[in-house]
């Protein structure tokens, strides 16, 4: 029992499926360097009194070893490394796949969300809709039906018959493999373990037919060869292709939740996104904003609850972290029914809301994230032939129509578009000028209560108000004003002194701290992206696999742009001081100060 348990807990714990859990991780008693030379110490003196048992600690090494080389003898790119995470940081970092930082960059900031990576991982995903087995153990495959994508594209059915221990193994049933020398398709038994998959021949994608799936044997044709495929008729394309995503994903956060090593190999949510819609191809440099779009437009689709009747977009993600609404207004100028009463008018009721999951920023010719805000809302006034018509009065008149946000999220995303079209060129330029950021910021002013309150306001300053009467009597052309219209105008004077009330909101209600950095060091056809994240008041830089400790003290120099001059450090020689940084933000993350009560259990 002592070698046992030397060898079992103390050096060589390994996870099965029956001890893992979300909220425990697993390892040996003896996890580190220190603590390891003592065991090992240990396990030698005690060989030294009984050394016959050696022989039971050559037979457990023996064992270890088959039961890893057997399901690598046809895995390549197996990542085995001692490299753990540093003691002071606590975070992983992400493999770069060639041209990938857009992506590692931006998922690194969605992991950094502890309620959007919670909505993640909480969010059921069918059997049925995955394309991996590795929730499943070795037994439990057994008796099941699949289907294993080939790599010429295909589905191909199967029935997994047994599991052998001693060889790791499943005894796999082909059912429509094509035998060209009749013609024809005919069952065919292989030997490999399902959840490992044969190289040369499957992907690694592995479907359980559950009872629900309506499929259909079909043929395609690749290279001028005709090959049967298995496919799922009551699926779409955009389901499968958002599933698929989505299954990585919640495989990439719990990876990152979990593991002790200092970085995680992405390559599989990476193929995922081949589905998505990018301007060029996932292993190609991307803009880490358009990748911003495209895969939460399908986490939105895999979240919706279409098959589980769970809607999470929409319950937990949408509502309660990335979601805010804009409101577009039509404010006539020279309406006497806005005046008196704005719930009259046909321009004030014709206002739209619109979702957002980011706000976009114009930066050119700009300073300070304020002014850029501020120009989002600053309206346009619609006069001349583009007067706007009333559907209440039915009158064209003058009007500015503007933008303000009506419902703020919980996490604000601002995407600073650095990237602009030279109308000389043509051609898509990087914007390095300087813009500062505030950490924290307060965007009371850019929305509906706080633009209609700074309204009032000078309103009164200007003493602009008169009589009802006065605007009823001398005004008023009643012509264009029908009489129930009229009444309801004389009718409404005590409604109107209401709405002209000043009511001062909280301001923390508006504030919020800056969490998070997606920065871009390049020119627009290429460079390398990284992020700053915040986590306990703690700053730390996630560059690909290397997460570092930063301080916010260097966020202007990392992140604001701007010519060199204007910051207070030594200039190279091959520089100039009007050289401008070519390192600056792309996105900024801010989460609210006061933010809106999340309930993020799952009834299952």
């Amino acid at each position: 029992n002592f070698l046992n348990i030397i060898l079992n807990d103390f050096l060589f714990l390994i996870p099965n499926y029956n001890n893992m859990n979300d909220s425990i991780i697993y390892d040996p008693i003896c996890n580190d360097s220190v603590t390891r030379q003592t065991a090992f110490k240990v396990l030698t003196n005690y060989l030294n009194i009984v050394p016959n048992d050696i022989v039971k600690v050559i037979e457990f090494i023996n064992d270890l070893i088959i039961r890893g080389s057997l399901p690598m003898r046809s895995n390549w790119e197996v990542m085995l490394s001692y490299d753990i995470k540093k003691s002071d940081i606590n975070y992983l970092g992400l493999k770069n796949q060639g041209c990938t930082c857009y992506s590692n960059s931006f998922l690194q900031q969605l992991f950094m969300n502890i309620n959007f990576r919670e909505s993640v991982l909480l969010t059921p995903l069918l059997q049925q809709h995955r394309t991996t087995v590795s929730n499943l153990s070795n037994e439990e495959l057994v008796g099941k039906k699949v289907l294993f994508e080939w790599r010429n594209h295909t589905w191909n059915e199967a029935n997994i018959l047994s599991y052998d221990p001693s060889t790791n193994k499943h005894e796999i049933e082909y059912v429509n493999i094509i035998n060209r020398s009749i013609g024809s398709t005919e069952r065919k038994i292989e030997r490999f373990n399902a959840r490992e998959f044969k190289r040369d021949i499957e992907t690694g994608r592995v479907r359980v037919i559950t009872h629900d799936m309506d499929l259909e044997l079909k043929t395609i044709t690749i290279n001028n060869i005709t090959l049967p495929t298995t496919v799922i008729k009551n699926l779409s394309d955009s389901d499968i292709a958002a599933y698929y995503v989505f299954e990585q994903l919640q495989r990439l956060f719990i990876y990152l939740k979990l593991s002790k090593k200092r970085y995680y190999d992405p390559k599989p949510l990476v193929d995922a996104c081949k589905t998505l819609n990018m301007n060029f191809d996932v292993y190609h440099q991307n803009d880490a904003a358009e990748f911003c779009d495209q895969l939460l437009d399908r986490i939105e689709l895999a979240t919706k609850g279409k098959h589980t009747q769970i809607n999470s977009w929409n319950d937990f993600i949408k509502s309660n972290i990335f979601g805010g609404n804009f409101l577009t207004q039509k404010l006539p100028q020279d309406c006497d029914l806005y005046q008196v009463n704005k719930l009259s008018c046909g321009h004030y009721l014709s206002s739209k809301y619109e979702n957002f999951l980011k706000i976009e920023c114009i930066i050119r010719n700009k300073e300070f994230l304020h002014d850029s805000l501020k120009e989002l809302v600053q309206g346009e006034l619609m006069d001349g032939e583009n007067k706007i018509a009333c559907e209440v009065c039915s009158q064209k008149k003058a009007a500015i129509r503007r933008t303000c946000i009506d419902n703020l999220p919980n996490t604000l995303v601002i995407h600073l578009k650095r990237f602009d079209l030279d109308f000389t060129t043509f051609e898509t330029v990087k914007l390095n000028s300087r813009l500062e950021f505030p950490l924290k910021l307060n965007v009371y002013k850019y929305t509906k209560i706080g633009m209609e309150n700074e309204e009032k306001k000078l309103n009164q300053i200007t003493n602009e108000n008169v009589s009802v009467n006065d605007d009823i009597n001398d005004d008023m052309d009643e012509s264009s004003v029908s009489d129930s219209n009229y009444n309801n105008i004389t009718n409404n004077i005590q409604t109107n002194e209401v709405e002209n009330e000043i009511v001062e909101p909280d301001p923390i209600d508006f504030e919020y701290d800056l969490q998070g950095v997606l920065v871009h060091s390049g020119v627009a056809q290429g460079g390398h992206y990284y992020s700053f994240i915040k986590d306990n008041n703690q700053w730390y830089r996630f560059d690909d696999d290397e997460v570092s400790l930063f301080s916010p003290d260097q966020i202007p120099y990392q992140c604001y742009g701007g010519p060199l001059s204007s910051f207070n450090i030594p200039i190279a020689n091959n520089l100039h001081a009007d050289d401008e940084r070519s390192s600056n933000a792309l996105m900024l993350f801010y989460t609210k100060v006061k933010p809106s009560t999340i309930n993020l259990s799952i009834d299952l």
